[in-house]
């Protein structure tokens, strides 16, 4: 995608970033995207995150219960006024992270589905990351992307 972009505009009007360099740093990222703006972006003190993903096993509760508590048909606007059961489901299934990861951090961040698709691609886009890292300068290897040095 990158070299289609520098077919058509100069690479200082390009900038690329990865989503794994906002969780790795987000100073560096702000930063990198404040200067590629001419406009100074710090981070407003420490981030926090937000809708964060479920656990795998908090996902495969979530779809044995959605049989007996679906999502309504139609969303209201407000989460209040979702049915009481919705919400309880919702509520319990964020403890249910917060215990795993309280109580079993490593089990909680062990990850087979990232597993298989790593399994699945293996160094299928290393070449590619290579060119991109050499192209923007970006350590992609630091942020665990397979990379292998361009010919």
């Amino acid at each position: 995608m990158v070299e289609i972009y520098r077919q058509h505009f100069p690479m200082e009007r390009i900038l690329v970033q990865p989503i794994e360099l906002l969780r790795a740093d987000p100073d560096v990222y702000l930063s990198r995207l404040g200067g590629f703006l001419n406009i100074p972006l710090l981070a407003q003190g420490p981030l926090r995150r937000v809708n964060e993903r479920q656990s795998e096993l908090a996902m495969m509760l979530c779809r044995r219960l959605n049989h007996a508590i679906p999502t309504p048909v139609e969303r209201p606007l407000r989460y209040a006024d979702y049915p009481l059961p919705y919400r309880l489901r919702n509520r319990i299934l964020r403890q249910l992270d917060r215990t795993l990861q309280r109580h079993f951090p490593s089990r909680h961040a062990a990850s087979p589905i990232r597993d298989r698709i790593a399994r699945f691609t293996g160094n299928r886009f290393a070449q590619s990351n290579g060119r991109l890292a050499a192209m923007t300068g970006l350590d992609l290897e630091g942020l665990r992307y397979p990379v292998a040095v361009p010919q």
